[in-house]
């Protein structure tokens, strides 16, 4: 009798699951390095620069362990950024976050908006993506990079960012 019980509580929970949007461990996924990762100027001042700004403001709220520093969201037509920026250093800038929901945006990898995703990344093979929903990456270093997509065909894009 126990073991029905148990093969039911697992049929159930395998059918819940089919229903959710799938999580894979990608290792080279990045935000920063290899063929995943986001292509952003090395300044801050370059960075305002990559498209027109709609809008630069500090974020309100308890900040990351490190002192005198500070989250900034930029956002552009398509693209938001959010970024940490050192006061001691305010050239240079962390990314903490990227959310490209724009075609014309070339800055994340291999991936665009309304483009397909390709074949394989890392050792996924996305092929096996039916449907809409969301997919997720997750790299070595935790980064994430997460889109939306009909099929294999790309809404939108985001990265999120682990900063130690």
């Amino acid at each position: 009798m126990n073991r029905w019980l148990l093969l039911a509580v697992i049929v159930s929970i395998s059918g819940l699951a089919r229903g959710s949007d799938p999580s894979f461990y990608a290792g080279p996924v990045s935000c920063t390095d290899g063929p995943y990762g986001l292509r952003l100027p090395d300044s801050y001042d370059a960075l305002r620069k990559i498209g027109t700004l709609r809008d630069d403001q500090v974020l309100p709220g308890p900040i990351l362990p490190t002192p005198g520093a500070e989250q900034r969201e930029l956002t552009f037509n398509g693209l938001r950024l959010t970024i940490l920026r050192r006061k001691l250093d305010p050239t240079n800038y962390q990314v903490l976050s990227a959310e490209v929901t724009a075609r014309g945006w070339k800055i994340a990898g291999p991936f665009t908006v309304g483009g397909l995703l390709p074949a394989k990344i890392g050792g996924i093979d996305t092929r096996q993506l039916r449907g809409r929903g969301t997919v997720e990456f997750i790299g070595d270093g935790k980064d994430v990079v997460r889109m939306r997509r009909s099929g294999r065909r790309i809404s939108s894009i985001t990265y999120l960012c682990n900063v130690e």
